[in-house]
């Protein structure tokens, strides 16, 4: 049993999936039912085109767009395609910032505790298991459990389980795997072989390792739903599922936690900050220092708010579904004893990280450089889209800047044969802003042949838009 506890919440439009550990939100999930197709779903896919200059290949899995296929996988043991020929192939990552849905011909099938890996012969034990005996037990045990043919990984949860419960769980991975080898033979590709599960079933399958303190699930006809599915596959689950009235996320307080991941600045609890800005391969995390009023020396405030960064930044990464390269930009700090205290942190922050991290040493700059496998879109992209009126710059034009453009415009318009009166139809902002300093068009007006001069609101324009007309 953890301190964590789990939050289910079913809605018609949505699936959401919360996770707080030791009070604070850790990481958040939602499903929409456009969300197709769902990473882990396997497909027999046909090969569209080979392209040899990215060792990659085009394969139809009945999308609007082929899926790409690398074939750069050196544990797979699948012999070369050809085009025209059927795969099986599984999806690893969703079509994310206009690239292709990603696959690969290693297919596997994941349960709580083990994972059946037909494409990858032999028997592996997570990384993540550090005792040394258990891991030993297991790397015994898993060739005995291993179905004939088939490869088989022991995850982070399997650590203290039975041979009974690794088995029961090996042999129901098998009958899948065999469901999908049987599916294959059945009709033309493409064809979808085995559709991945929704999000609150995967919530208890790749969640749920170390049995948490309880999993609130709304609405109760949801909750029972899960109880069934736990019943049958994770039979130890069943007792912490308690069922919730709708309205979870909001009684729980996670609707305005949920929120705040959409913010830039996260602060920090000395006072200091973390400024997160990402672009499409790239997210920056700058650190910064509290009031100049902080207790202790400069050295002293650093190193404390380096710290307490160190253990945020991970919690943001997991929050936010960050991936790609990931910059953070540490306070300097010239004390390497200092470094070596904030690098323990912040390795050991990313240890409760269940996707895989990588973590450069810091470069005389006080910068640490780390990759984070990505699979999915980020929080921040699912839930929001670029802003219609600066076009995702996250900027627009100031008002001083949008008046002389429409003070050219009425230059042009006058020059080219255009008489007064000039209509001005602007964004209410703009418009208010002419009013108080409309000297500017009206001089322009002046030099032409005085005129009238209508300033038009117009609610439907953005802050940038605006429309010209002379007589």
């Amino acid at each position: 049993m953890t301190d964590s506890e789990i939050y289910i919440e079913v809605e018609p439009w949505e699936e959401r999936v919360a996770v707080r550990e030791g009070g604070s939100l850790a990481e958040f999930f939602l499903e929409r039912p456009g969300d197709i197709p769902r990473v882990g779903s396997i497909y027999a896919g046909r090969v569209l085109a080979i392209l040899p200059g990215v060792r990659a290949a085009l394969v139809e899995i009945g999308g609007s767009e082929p899926a790409f296929l690398p074939m750069r996988e050196p544990e797979s043991t699948e012999s070369p395609i050809a085009r025209g020929q059927t795969v099986l192939v599984q999806i690893v990552k969703r079509p994310l910032n206009g690239k292709r849905a990603q696959l690969t011909r290693m297919a596997s099938l994941p349960g709580r505790f083990v994972v059946l890996t037909p494409g990858v012969a032999g028997v592996k034990v997570s990384r993540r298991i550090e005792d040394g005996k258990e891991k030993e037990r297991l790397e015994n045990l898993l060739p005995v459990l291993a179905p004939a043919g088939l490869g088989l990984l022991a995850r982070t949860a399997a650590a203290g389980k039975g041979e009974e419960a690794l088995r029961a769980e090996a042999g129901r991975l098998a009958a899948e795997w065999r469901k999908v080898e049987a599916k294959m033979k059945e009709g033309p590709a493409p064809l979808c072989l085995r559709e991945e599960v929704p999000l609150r079933v995967r919530a208890l399958r790749d969640l749920a390792g170390a049995a948490p303190a309880r999993i609130r699930v709304a609405p109760p006809s949801a909750c029972e739903e899960l109880r069934e599915v736990a019943r049958e596959k994770f039979p130890d689950l069943v007792a912490v599922i308690v069922p919730e009235e709708s309205g979870l996320f909001w009684r729980a307080g996670l609707e305005t936690e949920v929120e705040q991941t959409l913010d830039r600045r996260v602060w920090l609890r000395g006072g200091g900050s973390l400024v997160i800005d990402s672009a499409e391969a790239l997210t920056v995390v700058d650190v910064n220092s509290g009031s100049p009023a902080e207790e202790g020396s400069a050295e002293e405030v650093a190193l404390r708010t380096n710290q307490e960064a160190a253990q945020e930044v991970p919690r943001q990464l997991r929050l936010r579904g960050i991936g790609g390269i990931i910059v953070v930009d540490f306070i300097d700090m010239p004390d390497a004893e200092h470094w070596r205290q904030v690098m323990e942190v912040l390795e050991g922050s990313l240890r409760r990280d269940r996707v895989k991290t990588q973590v450069a040493p810091p470069s005389p700059f006080g910068v640490v450089e780390m990759t984070r496998k990505r699979v999915d879109e980020t929080t921040h992209h699912h839930l929001t889209e670029a802003c219609p009126a600066c076009g995702g710059r996250g900027r627009t034009l100031s008002p001083a800047s949008v008046a002389i453009l429409v003070a050219r415009k009425v230059m042009r318009s006058l020059k080219s044969g255009g008489k007064p009166p000039v209509s001005v139809r602007v964004s209410p902002r703009i418009g208010a802003y002419l009013r108080e300093d409309s000297k500017l068009l009206r001089g322009m007006l002046a030099a032409h042949g005085n005129g009238a001069l209508a300033i038009v609101d117009d609610p439907a324009l953005a802050c940038e838009d605006f429309k010209v007309t002379a007589s």
